[in-house]
């Protein structure tokens, strides 16, 4: 029990860090202005009861622990994801302008000079929330700074300091905690903005991508068609009076042509009646195909494949076979400087998925450059030609045939690609 509880505090203190660090949704910013609101209070809270012996901090400690209390239930809330609706932000925000008022009200009202803090709520509600969430806490600030009105005024009488300058200090420290928590929100939707702008670049580069396939696509099935026609054609013509060479040559032309339509087809999203999905035996299937792909990559290192016990996969075979093809190019082509390069393939059923991994001991993925590989355009082998579609086209075809796929790589340890497949208990 203790542990579990340590558990969920420490994951409590690492949201509050990354939400203090990158916010990166309503919610997590909330959160960590709330923690950096607490200890501000908490701090002033403090420092008031040693300069002006007449305040009685007591019920703003109470008031602090509520928040304190409240905050920890809004950082799991965030934890899980299920508090950047609407409302919620409406929600927290209105709650935040309550705890305002009510620390406002022990502590002098409208003459405490942190009741400025009462804008900043209608500031962060207009930004972070919707129209009508901002009115809704702009009525509840007016209605604050209505029922402030009539609080006891401040009392400085008996400040170390003197009144007057106690007064002074509290205005200033007052005006400059705005400063940072105004400059602090602005830092934080700064980059939140532009995340924004990268993300609308990325789709602006997928419209075009998505453009340039489909006419791509419309163009290229015409000439393919006519390839397997002619394919066709020539083998019967090889069958009458060519040799066996011609005759499996003609039936390569054919395939080929066929499965670059096929590609293609997936691509645009469309599947045909005959390319249905199917199950294989993975453990069996890929560990020939890996050595097929390899043979024709001339690839001479160390080769390990381990699959064991049969591993029922619901695949679509065009799809998978393009990814395999894909991967391996992409590992064989990163080991090319290897002193000895070996490629480790490992095919494993966890009974809830087939997993096909491909492992190569090449130099490893920048990580600046990792979270982007798999978007159109991104590549490590800029120099050498690469265009940065091998992976997003695989990763489309995995979607296609309801699979996923991921990469990890460190620098120096190589670079391993997992593609998970659905499992099925039925045999091919």
């Amino acid at each position: 029990m203790a542990q579990g509880s340590l558990k969920g505090g420490r994951q409590v203190l690492e949201l509050a860090r990354r939400g203090m660090v990158a916010p990166s949704s309503p919610t997590r910013w909330l959160v960590a202005l709330r923690w950096m609101a607490i200890a501000g209070m908490g701090i002033t809270t403090w420092v008031a009861g040693r300069l002006v012996p007449a305040l009685d901090p007591l019920p703003l400690w109470k008031v602090l622990g509520a928040l304190v209390a409240a905050n920890v239930a809004w950082t799991a809330v965030a934890a899980r994801g299920a508090g950047d609706r609407d409302a919620l932000v409406t929600l927290q925000i209105a709650q935040d302008v309550a705890a305002l008022t009510g620390v406002l009200w022990l502590s002098g009202g409208v003459t405490n000079p942190f009741a400025c803090f009462l804008a900043f709520q209608i500031v962060l509600a207009g930004l972070l929330g919707t129209p009508r969430g901002m009115l809704v806490v702009t009525a509840l600030a007016v209605a604050g700074a209505g029922l402030l009105s009539w609080a006891a005024p401040l009392n400085y009488a008996g400040a170390v300091e003197g009144a007057q300058a106690t007064e002074l200090l509290a205005q200033v420290v007052a005006l400059g905690a705005l400063g940072v928590f105004m400059g602090f929100f602005v830092f934080a939707y700064a980059q939140r903005l532009q995340a924004y702008r990268e993300q609308a670049t990325r789709h602006e580069k997928l419209a075009a991508l998505g453009r340039t396939l489909g006419a791509m696509a419309h163009e290229l099935n015409t000439p393919l068609g006519t390839i397997v026609l002619a394919g066709k054609e020539l083998g019967h013509i090889t069958r009458e009076s060519g040799t066996a060479e011609a005759q499996q040559l003609a039936v390569t032309v054919v395939e080929e042509a066929q499965r670059a339509s096929d590609i293609i087809a997936l691509l645009r999203g469309y599947v045909r009646p005959d390319a249905r999905v199917e199950v294989i035996d993975a453990g069996v299937f890929i560990p020939a195909w890996v050595d097929k792909e390899l043979n024709r990559l001339s690839f001479t290192g160390e080769r390990v494949v381990r699959a064991g016990q049969p591993a029922h996969a619901a695949v679509l075979r065009v799809a998978l076979l393009q990814v395999l093809t894909n991967v391996l190019s992409n590992a064989v082509d990163a080991m090319r400087q290897a002193a000895r390069p070996r490629l480790e393939v490992e095919v494993t059923d966890d009974g809830e998925q087939v997993d096909v991994s491909v492992r190569d001991n090449g130099p490893g993925i920048d990580p600046a450059l990792l979270p982007r590989l798999g978007e159109p355009f991104q590549t490590t082998k800029e120099d050498r030609g690469g265009t940065g579609l091998g992976l997003y086209v695989s990763g489309l075809l995995a979607e296609r045939m309801g699979a996923r796929l991921r990469l990890e790589s460190r620098p120096g340890e190589g670079t391993r690609v997992t593609l998970s497949l659905k499992r099925s208990g039925g045999q091919g």
